[in-house]
């Protein structure tokens, strides 16, 4: 880690000199800042057998304030301070605050610096990031920021994007740490991420990603079972994405092939997301297959790694484990959706069926619901629902029903400091 603190030092001294600002002056007084707030009220109960939790009732505020310097000589600087803290504490924060007591929900007391890096821009078409960033990749199956939680996930990290062939975006990183969302940070000897994105057309764009994942070479050497969880982390993932409509047809299909990579042995999986909608008006309904790849080449299924899992899978989030490739029978997740506007309102409702990629046991059924609406040009309100139907057979967590609810105020705003001094 001390050998990316020194980069990032040399590179914020750097930044210090510099923005499209005419003078050292201008840096400042031409600058932006933002100021991101929310506050988030979230249900979280386990309806089924097996459940002798108390019901989660999370309340909390989350805050983001950033400045950005203008750019003078190709060079500018980020700073972003974040907290999120408990306005009412009856949850299991899954930091040890009520441990076993309450239900969990993912949204522990953190204040740090969410993101702190320096842009150059100096080569043409090129911009190079180094520092604590947010990167999300494609449709964040892989790389995201988790950003519905009340603290997002952060890398420290040297990024580049180049645009500098037409209709060509390439993107690489490199990272040794990643910042999550409960507020600590975990090393590691290196995750390398390379994307290269190619619209075709103004409706079709291709993408062809790769990432390799190297855990901590300190685990690995102390063994035991801190040698083989530092081990399973390692992963080269490579993949492929389309997504793009023909008229009011929307597809989005993914593949990808994991292996091994560094320390890792015998790890062979896969993954495939099939997706198709139409577009009708205001309206979207559409269709989707999402497989995740079992445990049974090595004992590790398909790792989705650092992806705003989220997103996927159900909202009730009982499929996180494919991060971190734990969930050991995989996962088929069939499912349909509708997206579009009523009334003003942003409505999505969805429904999962889910299986085991063996297709011995499925996993149960699930069905989500999402009202939004802007209520003002920075202030936006929205409900969201998720209910995990669990089937009973499996005598196991999955055999358990579960009831998520949450209600939310985002509000943000963006200015100019020389406007706000007007």
């Amino acid at each position: 880690m001390k050998k990316f603190a020194t980069c990032f030092l040399m590179s914020a001294l750097a930044a210090t000199a510099a923005e499209k600002a005419n003078d050292f002056g201008e840096i400042f007084t031409n600058g932006e800042v933002d100021l991101k707030a929310r506050l988030g009220y979230e249900f979280a109960g386990g309806q089924g057998q097996g459940s002798d939790k108390d019901d989660a009732n999370a309340l909390t505020l989350s805050n983001y304030v950033g400045f950005r310097t203008a750019e003078m000589a190709g060079i500018s600087l980020y700073a972003q301070y974040h907290s999120n803290q408990r306005v009412g504490s009856d949850y299991d924060d899954t930091e040890g605050h009520n441990s076993g007591k309450y239900e969990k929900v993912a949204d522990p007391d953190v204040t740090r610096w969410q993101q702190l890096y320096v842009d150059f821009t100096l080569i043409p078409d090129t911009k190079v990031r180094v520092g604590r960033q947010e990167i999300i990749q494609n449709d964040a199956r892989f790389i995201g920021n988790i950003g519905w939680r009340q603290t997002a996930q952060t890398f420290d990290a040297v990024s580049i994007t180049n645009k500098s062939i037409d209709k060509l975006e390439l993107f690489a990183a490199y990272a040794d740490k990643v910042n999550t969302i409960f507020g600590n940070s975990v090393e590691y000897d290196s995750i390398i991420m390379l994307n290269a994105k190619y619209k075709l057309n103004d409706d079709h764009t291709i993408t062809g990603f790769s990432y390799f994942v190297d855990g901590d070479e300190g685990l690995k050497k102390k063994g035991g079972n801190a040698h083989k969880g530092a081990t399973t982390l390692d992963s080269a993932t490579y993949g492929v994405r389309a997504d793009g409509k023909f008229g009011d047809i929307l597809y989005d299909v993914t593949y990808a092939y994991q292996t091994d990579y560094q320390d890792s042995d015998d790890h062979e999986a896969h993954f495939a997301h099939l997706y198709g909608g139409y577009k009708m008006g205001d309206w979207t309904p559409g269709a989707g297959y999402m497989f995740i790849d079992d445990a049974s080449s090595d004992g590790k299924s398909f790792d989705t790694l650092f992806s705003t899992a989220h997103k996927f899978n159900g909202w009730s989030d009982r499929f996180l484990g494919t991060n971190g490739g734990t969930l050991t029978d995989g996962l088929q997740d069939y499912y349909l959706d509708v997206k579009g506007k009523f009334m003003g309102n942003k409505v999505v409702l969805a429904y999962h069926y889910f299986d085991d990629v063996a297709g011995n046991d499925d996993y149960g059924m699930e069905y989500n619901a999402l009202i939004a609406r802007k209520l003002t040009d920075n202030l936006t309100a929205s409900v969201k629902a998720a209910y995990f139907v669990g089937n009973d057979d499996r005598g196991d967590a999955y055999a358990n029903d579960d009831m998520n609810v949450w209600l939310r105020l985002d509000y943000a705003i963006g200015s100019k400091i020389s406007d706000i001094f007007k």
